[in-house]
């Protein structure tokens, strides 16, 4: 534990671990099974003070303490994890503690009028319920051999921490890309995928029909997502240049290119299928509840003597309201 007290070489490093420990406190918290049956964060860094990965990391940063070491791996892991997230905008993410996490869905109450005067009677919503289970783990590892820890360095392993954060946000954002994709036409709003007019083509006038569906059906776009191809046909023509403006929505790491006088943000992403286009009112159609945020632990496997760090999340997702999205069919 006395790996604990000591002073770090730089504030940043400190800043890394207490983002490090804030989460690792949230899964005791929650009483999540953590790798290597860790028990606590004395038990913790006691495992990565003898694991010759963390060991390496906290020699080469020329670090005393293995606190720095897990900080600065899971700030790497972090950093790669986060730009490849796209999945998580096209969902409502919600924090849970929670296995399974039950949505209320609430019937609209229609009033009559009556003869000439008016007279209705609330008595009461009716809810359907959808219930989203936090039982999908996402697990991705990476691990060296101890003959390659004595001749390799950080700055060399931190390549491949940084795979291992992008990976697991990359499977992610798949299966909830999926998740859009099945939904039958019938379901959409307007009950069809909205056709372009030229086909191969993406015109700013077919992402006007699109939002159109959406609004026809009280549902307003808040995200439009699209593969860079379609992005780029956008930028061929005058009518999306001059509706489109940076400002401060924009997150270019992210994919996310800024907004629309529409209301919605503008995403692309190379994962989603080129012949499709989303537009999504996001706080409705679905949701990403998370259980276990991605989290790094040290990694040993002593028989055959790798070491390593694995990261980890425990999510689940759902439609909770398919005509909250339309999908523009590039290719139909």
């Amino acid at each position: 534990m006395s790996d604990l007290t000591l002073e770090f070489a730089s504030p940043f490093l400190e800043k890394k671990f207490k983002d490090y420990t804030a989460r690792i406190n949230r899964e005791f918290l929650i009483g999540e099974p953590l790798e290597g049956g860790i028990q606590s964060l004395d038990h913790l860094v006691d495992v990565a003070g003898n694991n010759p990965f963390f060991k390496k990391v906290k020699e080469d940063m020329l670090e005393k303490s293995v606190a720095a070491a897990l900080g600065e791996v899971y700030s790497k892991v972090l950093d790669a994890a986060v730009p490849n997230l796209v999945g998580r905008l096209m969902l409502d993410v919600i924090p849970t503690t929670e296995s399974t996490v039950r949505f209320p869905i609430a019937s609209k109450v229609t009033g009559k009028r009556v003869g000439q005067g008016y007279e209705g009677w609330i008595i009461g919503e009716h809810y359907d319920t959808t219930d989203i289970d936090t039982d999908i783990i996402y697990k991705m590892g990476a691990q060296w051999t101890i003959s390659f820890l004595e001749d390799a360095s950080w700055a060399v392993m931190q390549r491949q921490v940084a795979e291992v954060g992008r990976s697991v946000a990359e499977v992610e954002t798949v299966d909830i890309i999926a998740l859009f994709d099945a939904i039958a036409e019938a379901n959409l709003a307007g009950g069809a995928n909205y056709d372009v007019a030229a086909s191969g083509t993406l015109t700013w006038a077919d992402v006007i029909g699109g939002w159109n569906k959406l609004e026809g059906v009280d549902r307003h776009a808040t995200l439009c997502v699209m593969h860079p191809n379609e992005y780029t046909d956008l930028w061929n023509d005058d009518k999306f240049i001059h509706s489109f403006y940076f400002g401060s929505q924009a997150d270019l790491a992210r994919g996310i290119l800024g907004g629309t006088y529409l209301g919605f943000k503008i995403v692309k992403s190379s994962l989603i299928n080129n012949d499709y286009v989303y537009l999504i009112d996001v706080p409705r159609a679905g949701a990403l509840c998370v259980r276990s945020d991605i989290t790094t632990m040290p990694f040993a496997n002593n028989a055959q003597s790798n070491y390593g760090v694995v990261a980890r999340e425990r999510v689940g997702m759902g439609m909770l309201d398919n005509a909250a999205i339309q999908r523009i069919d590039v290719t139909p």
